[in-house]
């Protein structure tokens, strides 16, 4: 069972976009400069909603178990990046949670169709 480590950041005000961009690769680099690591994603906010709370960034690191994030947290590549980042950061959220694979959902190809159990009318029916 994977564990899922997400950490979203919230940028202090004048952190410009440069800065962002260097915080961003350094993030995505932990994931080649660290063995623990089995999978990184990230992206930028999207949601309609308007319920970021000014977080902007989502990265999601995937460890074998506990023992490989304990082992991420502490390598000092990640306390470096940590160092370098915090200047630019003006919150940090992290939840760390077991993936719990849910069947009956495999990948999809395709759009989804959804069907109606009810047949068709086209209301000249008498």
């Amino acid at each position: 069972m994977t564990l899922r480590h997400v950490v979203l950041l919230r940028f202090r005000l004048e952190t410009d976009a440069a800065q962002r961009a260097g915080v961003e690769s350094a993030f995505v680099a932990l994931g080649a400069q660290i063995d623990e690591v089995q999978s990184l994603e990230w992206g930028l906010d999207c949601s309609p909603e308007g319920l970021a709370r000014g977080f902007t960034h989502c990265f999601s690191l995937g460890f074998a178990d506990a023992g490989d994030r304990d082992a991420y947290l502490v390598h000092p590549t990640h306390q470096a990046f940590s160092a370098m980042a915090r200047p630019h950061l003006a919150e940090v959220l992290v939840l760390d949670y077991q993936a719990i694979a849910q069947p009956g959902f495999p990948p999809r190809r395709g759009p989804r169709v959804l069907r109606s159990s009810h047949p068709t009318t086209t209301g000249d029916e008498s």
